[in-house]
């Protein structure tokens, strides 16, 4: 747990330092948003993200929080998931190779870390490729939804 929480904040500063290289203040609300979306696994929307920071940032505007989270996505250290049918989309702060598998029904996003992607990743990097960023998407219906259908 300590090791996480240790990544977890050098991720952080190197994200603070990316911002602060792009000529862009380190506000208090900016390092509010990373703080929020680094680690977390909820894979939140904007606006969840909004109605959280607002709680503490009460002057926070939304335009702030999608330039940010669209600057994150920019620079690589956070995903932008777009669902098929355009609903809003969603944030990723696992900087882990990882798949997602993405209910239909629901839409709540599970991560999946056991697909061998390290060693997919590893691999290719030692034939001498280059792998900038890994998305995998499964779609299906998660367990809840099954069960709720079964009850109709």
């Amino acid at each position: 747990m300590k090791g996480s929480k240790r990544s977890s904040d050098n991720l952080k500063n190197l994200i603070y330092e990316a911002i602060r290289m792009r000529g862009m203040r380190l506000t208090p609300q900016r390092m509010a948003i990373v703080n929020h979306i680094v680690g977390n696994r909820n894979h939140p929307s904007a606006d969840e993200i909004f109605n959280i920071i607002k709680e503490n940032y009460p002057t926070i505007s939304k335009a702030t929080i999608y330039s940010t989270l669209e600057l994150l996505v920019e620079l690589g250290y956070i995903d932008k998931i777009v669902f098929q049918d355009n609903r809003e989309a969603r944030f990723d702060g696992n900087p882990e190779p990882h798949a997602h598998f993405i209910c239909t029904k629901c839409g709540k996003i599970y991560d999946f870390h056991n697909l061998n992607l390290t060693d997919q990743i590893n691999s290719l990097e030692k034939k001498g490729y280059r792998v900038n960023k890994t998305q995998i998407y499964i779609y299906g219906v998660c367990r809840e939804c099954q069960e709720k259908e079964k009850l109709f």
